[in-house]
């Protein structure tokens, strides 16, 4: 019998491993763990190929085997801290002991190469460590949750995983490159310490408040670059997270005011090198202005734009109209991301 395992996720890829072990070997005695970048190839096939004690069946784990021999590794590319193998993968699988499980584990693959995928036996078995999203990721953390003798409702699961993995925690972005996949291992981790500080009661907001938010970087740097950048999306998720007092959004709302002025001075001043800017401005660490210069561009014809976008915020804080720092945050984050042709308005 054999499994191949894949990531990319930790947590799903030992449990896989786990489940199958304890169903050929549950005491341990007759499996046996190989590091593929460790060993050699002939000591991987006379594994496989040896029976357990007895005559009974063996399990028989292989990591990282799959990517060291994987199509995408050229011959003498230095994989795992050795060169990549050119594997016979019929031979491999055709030294299978029969009564032998045999399980293929490689987390740093999150697919089967098409090379082991055209040699593979008909009965084996391929499984995904692809972690759960959206409402799937809800439906694990309440699994998980219950567990571990708690429970968490679907709107503190949704907050949580807004602090753990924000943007992408619900849906996978389309470009590959800014994905960045929920961490089971993390949420397990999060929600294990919730549950032991919630018994014998359920996990709720005030518990997350204390435990997981407090410890969340800050949140006030990407949030930043993702308003001025005028990526609406990714500036609101980073938002919901970082603005959850008034003292928080008051912060945030301060900052992104004084960047929004420093950006159009930076804008205005054409081709001017950043340091120099900052200096005739007067600032403390004139390199400052040298990140708010990665931004600065999209308002280089505009700079008196973005001046009416803030003030326009500031006049309905002074009027009112924006009761709070948390309504002041989001509208200034609202009006700073839209794009540049849009108009500007008296209404949010």
């Amino acid at each position: 019998m054999l499994f191949l395992i894949t990531g990319p996720d930790a947590f799903l890829v030992r449990e896989a491993v786990r489940g199958i072990v304890l169903a050929h070997d549950a005491d341990g005695l007759n499996t046996s763990r190989i590091d593929a970048t460790a060993s050699n190839l002939e000591e991987i096939i006379a594994a496989l190929g040896t029976p357990g004690f007895f005559g009974g069946s063996r399990v028989v784990i292989v990591n990282d085997l799959m990517s060291l021999g994987s199509k995408g590794s050229a011959d003498g590319e230095e994989k795992g801290g050795r060169s990549a193998l050119k594997i016979n993968w019929g031979r491999v699988f055709g030294s299978i002991q029969p009564a032998n499980v045999a399980l293929l584990v490689d987390r740093q693959l999150s697919t089967v190469p098409s090379a082991v995928k055209r040699a593979v036996l008909a009965d084996a078995e391929i499984v995904a460590g692809d972690p759960p999203r959206g409402h799937a990721l809800i439906a694990w953390m309440r699994q998980r949750a219950e567990a571990l003798n708690s429970s968490i409702a679907d709107i503190e699961a949704r907050w949580l995983a807004e602090l753990l993995c924000p943007t992408t925690w619900a849906t996978r972005p389309n470009n590959p490159a800014y994905d960045r996949p929920p961490q089971l291992d993390l949420f397990d981790g999060e929600l294990t310490k919730l549950a032991t500080f919630a018994h014998p009661g359920p996990i709720e907001r005030e518990h997350i408040s204390l435990l997981t938010m407090q410890s969340q970087p800050d949140r006030m740097f990407p949030l930043i670059d993702a308003t001025f950048k005028g990526d609406l999306r990714a500036a609101g998720a980073e938002l919901r997270v970082a603005a959850q007092s008034d003292d928080e959004a008051s912060r945030l709302a301060n900052q992104l005011f004084q960047v929004a002025e420093l950006t159009a001075a930076l804008a205005a001043a054409g081709r001017t090198d950043p340091n120099e800017v900052g200096s005739q401005l007067g600032l403390s660490n004139p390199a400052r202005m040298q990140s708010i210069g990665r931004n600065a561009g999209r308002f280089r014809a505009k700079p008196e734009e973005l001046i009416a976008r803030a003030t326009t915020v500031e006049r309905q804080v002074k009027s009112g109209e924006l009761r709070g720092p948390v309504e002041a945050a989001y509208a200034l984050v609202d009006r700073i991301s839209r794009p540049l042709s849009e108009q500007q308005e008296g209404g949010r």
